[in-house]
């Protein structure tokens, strides 16, 4: 009996001292370096990081942690590339303003249609830096479709009235890969428009979100298009039964028309119809792209 309450107390201590050395002893406290900078800089963190680039500057905002006064802060731009420059290496905070902006310049044309990019833009003004906070800003970027500018879209049956052309200005986009493929992007958005060529009922379809078209031909310059895009109507104002503009041969007509017809004007024949129901024949449509002419004046 002796024997074993001193087994059990020999043991009690072995336990005691194996869990005692399993036991890791709390790092010991390190201060770190003092923030001494009364105005932080930091980058917007809240806006996307993954860009699609269209030809027009990237924009990287900044922010810092007081209004007070007007000063400018140094960056620089991290880019083994080659391809991507900033317009300026400071960046200016206004008085009473916490927010300024960078802004990235880059080739369009040397950028690949299949790669992705990373691109940095750091502040190196120390004296507005806080070891604490992100000082740098990282983007990922692909190569999106060109922005070429505002055109002019017409649209003969869907648009026009009695006292309007109904002409739309719209942003015209190009292929990322360089080749002669278009969008036009939100022809019908002025449902005001459509309204007053049709009626109140007639618009309320939605429209396609572009008219995406692309040269077939580059000897006759003649152009064409997926089947049909969504006009923004429905025939009597019957949900589903939409005006479609069909490319003329899905409905067994000549695409021959539809071309450029000068260097920077195209024509589309487009097939009006309504599936099942039928449909209206080929009405003109005209764009001017970018730098071409005045529709008001050219039709």
């Amino acid at each position: 009996m002796k024997a074993n309450k001193i087994f059990a107390i020999l043991l009690g201590c072995v336990l005691t001292l194996g869990i005692s050395s399993c036991v890791e002893k709390a790092p010991e406290y390190v201060p770190g370096e003092p923030c001494t900078a009364t105005c932080v800089v930091t980058p917007d963190l809240s806006v996307p990081s993954n860009l699609d680039l269209n030809g027009t500057p990237i924009e990287v905002p900044f922010v810092r942690n007081t209004t007070d006064g007007a000063i400018d802060v140094t960056v620089e731009l991290n880019d083994p590339t080659g391809i991507f420059s900033l317009q300026s290496n400071t960046i200016s905070f206004a008085g009473g303003s916490n927010t300024a902006k960078a802004y990235v310049t880059y080739d369009y044309d040397r950028l690949s249609a299949t790669d992705s990019y990373v691109v940095e833009v750091t502040v190196t003004s120390e004296a507005y830096t806080s070891p604490y906070n992100a000082v740098t800003a990282a983007f990922s970027c692909v190569k999106a479709w060109k922005d070429l500018g505002v055109g002019q879209f017409f649209d003969n049956l869907v648009l026009m009235t009695s006292d309007s052309y109904g002409i739309a200005n719209c942003t015209i986009l190009q292929s990322p890969d360089g080749t002669p493929r278009y969008r036009i992007m939100a022809p019908y958005a002025n449902k005001a428009q459509r309204i007053a060529s049709w009626g109140e009922a007639e618009a309320q379809a939605t429209p396609s979100e572009y008219i995406e078209f692309w040269v077939n031909d580059e000897a006759a310059m003649t152009v064409t298009w997926n089947n049909f895009w969504l006009t923004g109507l429905w025939y009597g104002g019957n949900p589903g039964d939409d005006i479609k503009a069909y490319l003329p041969s899905v409905k067994g007509s000549s695409n021959a028309n539809c071309r450029f017809v000068e260097d920077k004007v195209v024509r589309f024949t487009p097939y009006y119809y309504i599936d099942g129901l039928g449909g209206f024949g080929c009405y003109d449509c005209y764009l001017s792209f970018p730098g071409g002419p005045d529709l008001e004046e050219w039709l």
